[in-house]
């Protein structure tokens, strides 16, 4: 119980980028040694929130808690291209080590058994949402934005149809030839 709950109370700390070590010939990476080592806490838990619940439902962190998939599989997150095969090989050694059954085995009684499993389910089922996201082309690219803060809604549409008019005249207008009387006249209105 004990080591559990320093596992719980390093939370998310551990996933800094190492200095050393990235690209290299080794399999390793911050995310990768941090899960090796049972480094991982359940996010929004009460050893890492102080006691609030902040989960959107039981066992279910928020995942503005998790680490962003570019720190997950060690990618750059300022560059679009991915390396698809290296990012194949870093999920399967991720999914491997992060196995709740696997992780779940490295406790020690039934209650800190229950917890481990529950860690290594939310944290098995974020890597596969990293990877699925990381691997398409355009969810990659609509995860980059928000990561950035923009957030980009597809199902939104145009509400105002006089306003998508008035936008589509004047485009309209402006490809045609315009003398300088009429695009002062437009820029008027």
């Amino acid at each position: 119980m004990a080591m559990m709950a320093q596992h719980l109370a390093r939370g998310v700390r551990c996933f800094w980028r190492a200095a050393a070590g990235a690209g290299g010939a080794a399999e390793e990476w911050a995310f990768l040694r941090a899960a090796q080592r049972g480094d991982l806490a359940l996010p929004g838990s009460k050893a890492e929130a102080g006691g609030g619940d902040g989960a959107k439902g039981p066992g279910t962190p928020p995942s503005s808690h998790l680490p962003s998939y570019f720190e997950v599989f060690d990618v750059d997150a300022r560059e679009y291209d991915v390396n698809l095969p290296e990012l194949e090989r870093k999920y399967k050694t991720l999914q491997k080590v992060l196995h709740p059954d696997k992780v779940a085995s490295a406790a020690g009684g039934d209650r800190e058994r229950a917890s481990r499993r529950e860690m290594g389910e939310v944290y098995s089922a974020h890597v596969n949402d990293g990877y699925a996201i990381l691997r398409s082309p355009l969810m990659r690219a609509n995860y980059m934005l928000q990561q950035r803060g923009i957030c980009i809604d597809e199902a939104s549409g145009m509400d105002d149809l006089d306003f998508l008019q008035t936008i589509m005249e004047t485009r309209e207008k402006l490809e045609g030839d315009l003398g300088q009387e009429e695009l002062l006249a437009l820029e008027g209105e």
